[in-house]
């Protein structure tokens, strides 16, 4: 953390007074003068020009509290509006209570102008009384390089009421009407070191809503951004090298495709000379395909009535008609054969029409050949 700062007072008009703060001086800014390196500034707004409030609220989230904050110090000071700037703590909540109190200072909008001008080096913007602490259930008069106010506390050192002392007002009658009887000087020249050490505690302190430059809340939604442009630009770059490895991989598939569709032309030509090559890998899957089935067909034996068909049928050379191939199926049988003539094939198909196995027996073919009448006949089972 920077060990030098430069503090822009502002007084209740909004004139501003610039200092360099370290550990051992505070000094004035000359004119046009350089910023030291690596310093952090911090904009000082005079509680002056501020309203103290406390409110009550159900619940503890600060940034509900944000939202709503506007909303019940109106109830207050009825000039306060949305624009105006709010510098708050919740305060620490006893055992048994179910409300949050919430304390702090409202500034006006006009304040918001100062903080836009310091831009992006803006580090902190709070109010002159955190740089001081306060007194539970006393008083305080704080004294600035451009403003002098007195502030009287909560017992729980929550702002009460301020008084500027360019105002002119008798103090010591209204510390009096509070039942205040001495206030403590603190002068934030006299000493830079403890405030040097106060600053060094703010920029780490956890109590951010003290701050109305928005510098935290900024800083994170920059790393929100960061983080999220960070994880798309590594999604990217995923997806980018997951294509390019898939492009690579069907690279090296293709290229070995190809010396496999050569390998498998050449093998083809040399056990089939002469038939033409459109696709050897596909002509080779759809010949062992065809095999296959064939195989299946042939080592098949479909569950037939053959007892009872072998019943019907003439033994060889026992009849006027023989048999000499039969071709059986799930939907019916084909019958090749040899018949002495026509009168024989007839009395055959007869016996076949009456054996009660076939709905109907039809004769396919049948002509005259040396020996007899070849035939061939087709039947249906009978369901």
């Amino acid at each position: 953390m920077s060990q030098n700062f430069r503090l822009i007072f502002a007084d209740e008009s909004g004139r501003q007074s610039t200092f360099d703060l370290s550990s051992a001086a505070l000094r004035p800014v000359i004119a046009a003068e350089a910023m030291p390196a690596a310093a952090e500034v911090v904009l000082v707004l005079p509680a002056a020009a501020a309203l103290p409030f406390m409110i009550e609220l159900p619940f503890s989230d600060p940034v509900k509290i944000s939202r709503v904050l506007p909303q019940f110090v109106a109830d207050i000071y009825v000039d306060v509006g949305s624009d105006w700037l709010f510098s708050w703590r919740a305060l620490p909540v006893a055992s048994g209570e179910t409300v949050c109190r919430v304390a702090g200072l409202a500034f006006p909008p006009q304040f918001a102008s100062l903080i836009a001008a310091a831009g992006n080096d803006l580090r902190l913007a709070i109010p002159d009384l955190c740089l001081t602490t306060g007194i539970a259930g006393g008083c305080v008069r704080l004294q600035t390089p451009v403003s002098e106010i007195t502030a009287i506390f909560y017992d729980d050192c929550a702002v009460k009421r301020l008084f500027s002392s360019a105002a002119g007002l008798p103090v010591e009658m209204l510390l009096a009407a509070e039942g205040i009887e001495g206030l403590a000087v603190v002068d934030l020249a006299s000493d830079p070191s403890v405030l040097h050490s106060r600053l060094v505690s703010l920029l780490t302190s956890e109590d951010e809503t003290l701050d109305v430059s928005g510098f935290r809340p900024l800083r994170r939604q920059g790393l929100r951004r960061l983080a999220l442009t960070a994880g798309v630009v590594v999604l990217l770059l995923w997806v980018f090298f997951w294509h390019f490895f898939i492009w690579l991989e069907c690279r090296i598939t293709e290229g070995a495709a190809q010396r496999t569709r050569n390998h498998m032309q050449q093998a083809f030509s040399a056990v089939f000379p002469g038939v033409p090559v459109v696709e050897p890998m596909t002509q080779v899957s759809r010949s062992i395909s065809e095999l296959e089935k064939r195989l299946k067909e042939a080592a098949t034996l479909p569950r037939l009535p053959w007892i009872k068909l072998l019943q019907v049928l003439p033994a060889s050379g026992a009849g006027e008609a023989e048999v000499t191939r039969l071709t059986a199926r799930d939907t019916g049988v084909r019958l090749n054969g040899l018949a002495r003539n026509y009168a024989a094939l007839e009395t055959f198909r007869g016996r076949l029409d009456t054996s009660g196995l076939f709905a109907k027996v039809n004769t396919v073919e049948s002509r005259q050949v040396d020996g007899g009448i070849s035939f061939v006949l087709e039947a249906a089972w009978k369901n």
